[in-house]
Formats: C-alpha cells, structure tokens, sequence
C-alpha cells in the first residue's frame, strides 16, 4: 500500500533527439526512478499517481513528429485533474 496517495509524479525519458546524437540511457534512468517512487522504502506512490512520457524505441523518418512533445507533457497534467494549478501536496517532475 502507498504512503504517499497524494503525491504524483510526471516522469519523462527521451533517448533521442531531431539534432543530436541518441542518448543510451534516459529512458532507462527514467523507469529507475519510477521503480523509486512506488517503492514503499522510496517515494511511496500509487501506480495511477505516475505519468510517463517516454520518446518511443524508433526516431521517425520525418522530425517533425519526433516524441514526446510539450503538448504530451501538458496532457499527462491535465489527466491530473489540475485544481487551481494544483496536484495534490507533490509533485515530481523527473525528466
């Protein structure tokens, strides 16, 4: 059981960019670091408390529809449920 129910998290992991060269392990140290935030010795959150925002396996063809984009890191708020620019006591924002 989660210690911290009130507590959410946006994690986000991108391994590769349009410009430069791919990263080999954010991804990977994003998913770490939400293994630590469900952990009860660690941040202690509920599973649903967790939003991840992770830049798929393969870069596509065209830049222009590379992802994650801001417009995907502002959903995963408002699928929150943002109350007067609020969620709930904290909020961690990894990226």
């Amino acid at each position: 059981m989660a210690r911290n129910p009130d507590h959410y998290a946006i994690v986000i992991g991108i391994d590769s960019y349009s410009q430069l060269p791919a990263l080999k392990a954010a991804r990977k140290d994003a998913s770490d670091f939400m293994q630590w935030l469900i952990a009860d010795e660690g941040g202690g959150l509920e599973l649903k408390n967790i939003k991840r925002v992770f830049s798929p396996d393969d870069f596509p063809a065209n830049p222009s529809d590379a992802r994650p984009t801001q417009i995907d890191v502002e959903d995963a708020l408002t699928k929150f449920g943002i109350r007067n620019g609020k969620i709930g006591k904290r909020l961690y924002f990894y990226f």
